[in-house]
């Protein structure tokens, strides 16, 4: 049996394979890539071909690189290592 109420206390965890911190993506262990660097994995072919999965209408790079934007319908798509995700249900509003 446990006794005196003690706690464990954990360490901070390290960024998630996919989190973004600030201009920089966390991909893995000790892989990072920069907004510059997504904006070449996206190239302008690809985002001519890509459309919005809602509405069919033409999508954008944001201004961080971090994902693909339908201002028709105010949804970011996120991209994650380097990979657009352009479900419905992944998308964010803003």
């Amino acid at each position: 049996m446990l006794g005196g109420g003690a706690r464990r206390v954990r360490p901070p965890r390290p960024p998630r394979a996919g989190a973004a911190t600030g201009n920089v993506l966390i991909i893995g262990p000790g892989i990072a890539l920069n907004a510059a660097t997504i904006r070449i994995v996206i190239s302008s072919e690809l985002l001519e071909v890509l459309a919005c999965p809602k509405c069919k209408q033409k999508i954008e790079l944001s201004e961080d690189g971090l994902a693909l934007v339908c201002q028709s319908d105010r949804l970011r798509y996120p991209i994650v290592d380097g990979i657009p995700v352009m479900l419905i249900e992944e998308a964010e509003s803003f």
